[in-house]
Order: C-alpha cells, then structure tokens, then sequence
C-alpha cells in the first residue's frame, strides 16, 4: 500500500497588516481519452511546467491535483518519486538516463479517489502513465505561489516571517506549507 500523509488545514488569517499573500497562478483540466496514448513523463512542475514563460523560481510553489474520477494505475493516476527515494542530478531532465530504466526505484503509483488531493512542491520529481482504461479521466490542476509570482522569476512579497501569520491562525504559506507538501 502507498504511504499515508497527515492531513492538514490552513485558515485565513483576520484583517489588519497580517497574514499572507497566498496567489493562484495556473490552474487548468487534464483529459486522458480512454484507451489513449497520452502520458507525460518523468518532470518537477518548475523544470518543465512554467520555463516557456517564466525564468527559474527561487523556492518552490505548490501544485494541488484533484481526479474528478477515482484514479489508479490502469487509468494514469499521478506517479510520484519521493524525496526519500534515490534521485536524480539535480541538473537532470525527463531525458536523463536516470529515467531510462523501466522501473525507477521507490516510486509511489497513488491510487487517489475522486475529489482526494494530492499537494506537492514544483520540485517534487512525477510523471504519469496513459490511460488504458475504457473511460476518460479528468484531473483539475492548481498551483500556488507565497506572492504574486513574476515573469523574472522573482515573487511579489518575501518570504513570510512567523510574525506575519495572525494569532490563531495557521497562514497557507511560508516554509510550513512547502515543507507538508514535501518542498524545501
């Protein structure tokens, strides 16, 4: 079986000079046709996603993918090479040897039902398979950035402090979310 996170929720912060600038940058569908041959392979979100419009990000942003059908092997679920797993060189991209190999070590094939999120940092090394099943599958992808992220790569705010989240309150950004989302 694969390896269970620990859920977590985040609450806005109140008025005032607090809280923290938490921004959707990109969001789009994703359809597999049944039966089809579409895959994408071996990326990080921040290697492969943003390059056609945006220089390298400092630190990672965060990516929320949601099946709007329960998602398995069988009809391309999200494939996913966890931090603790063996990785490749840090200047590697989806044509590096390293993925050459039928089977990467350590990765985690997630079974996630509909309407389940999977969040994970742009740096975190995923792929998936086509869709060899009779019916289509739909994902609705978002990802977030701590501030407006710019076109230079650069973001709009810096980094929160722990000062900056309100009392009571646990802000969506910050080192916390990226290291949940396995980031960092």
């Amino acid at each position: 079986g694969g390896r269970r996170t620990q859920a977590w929720r985040g609450r806005r912060g109140g008025g005032g000079g607090g809280g923290c600038d938490v921004r959707l940058f990109n969001e789009h569908y994703v359809v597999k046709e049944g039966g089809g041959v579409v895959a994408f392979g071996w990326h990080t979100d921040a290697n492969e996603q943003l390059m056609m419009c945006l220089a390298p990000t400092p630190r990672p942003y965060v990516s929320i993918w949601v099946p709007l059908q329960d998602t398995d092997a069988a009809n391309g679920t999200l494939e996913m090479l966890p931090r603790e797993a063996r990785q490749p060189p840090r200047d590697a991209d989806k044509h590096h040897p390293f993925f050459a190999a039928d089977a990467v070590e350590g990765v985690e094939v997630l079974a996630v039902r509909a309407g389940g999120a999977v969040v994970f940092a742009s740096d975190i090394w995923h792929r998936s398979a086509p869709n060899r099943s009779a019916h289509v599958r739909r994902v609705f992808y978002a990802q977030f950035s701590r501030g407006a992220l710019l076109a230079d790569g650069t973001y709009s705010s810096p980094d929160p402090s722990p000062q900056s989240v309100p009392a009571g309150g646990e802000c969506l950004c910050g080192e916390s979310l990226v290291e949940r989302a396995g980031g960092g």
